[in-house]
């Protein structure tokens, strides 16, 4: 799977995107591009930490290898739990395409290994299991280190079969 989204948030609860995704299911490829919704629904800050829910999801047009092209939606429910040292998130996400319905489910955790102020770079090692059983009857798993500054996020890993994972925020 591919995807490279763009996002603008509209107030600290909405964000509106544009999203371009590439799919392998088996011998299926499918590609979607589909302006986007993110919401905060819950967010609870306490001393030390902060909790949040998001619904996310799209609408738009997809297109297979056959140039079949169809309606296609995408949704997803995010829920994480960070404090300055503790880091844990759960995805679920599905899409619908022709006859496709494909969902996928991934888990995170990272610890930090120092606490970092706004200004000073925070660094992370994340563990995430993904699982999708249309891409792949394995589940996934991939090491990989995020790094914060400021308003800059990037993680960068390598699943235990190779594949990369890349993500600039």
């Amino acid at each position: 799977m591919s995807k490279v989204q763009m996002n603008y948030s509209i107030s600290s609860r909405y964000a509106l995107g544009l999203t371009y995704r590439r799919y392998k299911l088996g011998e299926e490829q499918i590609e979607a591009g589909h302006p986007q919704m993110n919401v905060l629904a819950w967010r609870h800050n306490g001393d030390a930490g902060q909790a949040n829910l998001y619904f996310l999801g799209g609408l738009g047009y997809g297109q297979n290898r056959a140039r079949e092209q169809d309606f296609f939606y995408w949704i997803g429910a995010q829920s994480d739990y960070e404090t300055r040292t503790f880091y844990t998130a759960f995805k679920a996400q599905a899409f619908k395409f022709r006859e496709q319905e494909p969902y996928g489910l991934q888990y995170r955790i990272g610890v930090s290994p120092y606490e970092a102020e706004y200004d000073e770079l925070q660094s992370w090692i994340i563990g995430q299991i993904d699982y999708f059983p249309q891409m792949s009857s394995r589940i996934k798993i991939t090491p990989m280190m995020r790094f914060f500054y400021q308003n800059a996020l990037w993680e960068i890993g390598a699943s235990i079969e190779g594949h990369i994972w890349l993500q600039l925020m």
